[in-house]
């Protein structure tokens, strides 16, 4: 029985090697395009070097601590939660939770993130808030459930205007900055 069907066990064999081979191959490629996109969007900025010297408390050994002269980052600018939107939640786990924004932070569900939202919604490197020439900017990192400004879904970089909801998946948070220092922008 075995001799009459051996062509058939022979070609099933093959099929079954060749899709094991394309799966090997697409799992490596997907491996690999996430490893390239990681290197090529990252999260953090390297500030430049210019900048205006001001006295530093925070570094004894030196005199001074440049500060870059277009940095927008302010003492007091943080990111809100204002409310979480998502099913199978607690509504107030997260609302009324503000994130200080010193630099460029990496948000999402991931514990190395610099802004976690611990939410099942919220993909593991979501988005990137960072600062740009006096502004807020986010950046969609290509999230499973989207980051929204307002009603518009984020493609690519977008400013983030004071007081403009913003929303990582069912989490919805602004953007406040400090105005008591450094006056309204």
């Amino acid at each position: 029985m075995l001799q009459d069907n051996w062509p058939l066990v022979l070609l099933g064999l093959r099929i079954g090697v060749a899709a094991a081979l394309y799966l090997f191959l697409l799992i490596a490629i997907r491996a690999l395009r996430a490893e390239v996109r990681a290197r090529t969007m990252p999260y953090a900025v390297a500030l430049p070097t210019y900048g205006v010297a001001t006295p530093s408390a925070s570094a004894p050994t030196a005199l001074v601590e440049v500060v870059p002269l277009d940095a927008p980052a302010r003492v007091g600018d943080h990111l809100e939660v204002l409310e979480y939107t998502g099913e199978g939640g607690e509504p107030g786990r997260l609302a009324g939770r503000s994130y200080a924004l010193r630099g460029p932070a990496l948000i999402g569900r991931n514990v190395g993130s610099t802004i976690v939202l611990p939410e099942r919604q919220v993909s593991s490197r979501h988005a990137r808030v960072f600062p740009d020439r006096g502004a807020w900017w986010v950046e969609d990192l290509g999230s499973t459930n989207g980051t929204y400004i307002g009603s518009r879904r984020v493609s690519g970089r977008e400013r983030l205007d004071p007081s403009t909801e913003v929303r990582f998946g069912p989490v919805v948070a602004r953007l406040v900055r400090d105005t008591a220092k450094n006056g309204a922008r």
